[in-house]
């Protein structure tokens, strides 16, 4: 018989507090093979302007890139609706937001997407392998 193993769907959680006591707990489910793609694109270019931003720290334009490609990573990784609700939490304060919410991105979220990308990728080699 011939199986197939469907591409797992990954689920995480995180809570974020403030100062107060008050949390707002995120459920990401991200569906890897749909976004792994774009969501390194949009990390390497996030990381690009990082880089000229430091070297033009004076240049509006360019934190405005910056911060519209930030947004853009945090909605296609997060989802729009958890980003939304992180920006309310955060009341708006774009910086302190991703620098609390890229180590959850970076550490948790996007070694999962990678591994699950690697995985499919073998997969996809050995059928093709196998059917030659």
């Amino acid at each position: 018989m011939y199986e197939v193993k469907k591409t797992e769907t990954i689920k995480e959680q995180a809570r974020f507090t403030d100062s107060q006591g008050n949390e707002l707990v995120i459920n990401v489910i991200i569906n890897p093979m749909v976004i792994a793609r774009k969501a390194s694109v949009e990390l390497v270019e996030v990381r690009d302007l990082q880089k000229k931003a430091k070297m033009s720290p004076n240049d509006v334009r360019l934190a405005e890139e910056l911060g519209d490609a930030t947004l853009r990573m945090l909605e296609t990784v997060l989802g729009a609706n958890n980003t939304q609700s992180l920006m309310h939490f955060y009341e708006e304060d774009m910086l302190a937001m991703v620098m609390d919410v890229m180590p959850f991105i970076l550490e948790v979220l996007y070694p999962k997407i990678l591994a699950s990308s690697k995985e499919a990728a073998k997969r996809t080699r050995r059928r093709h392998f196998l059917n030659r």
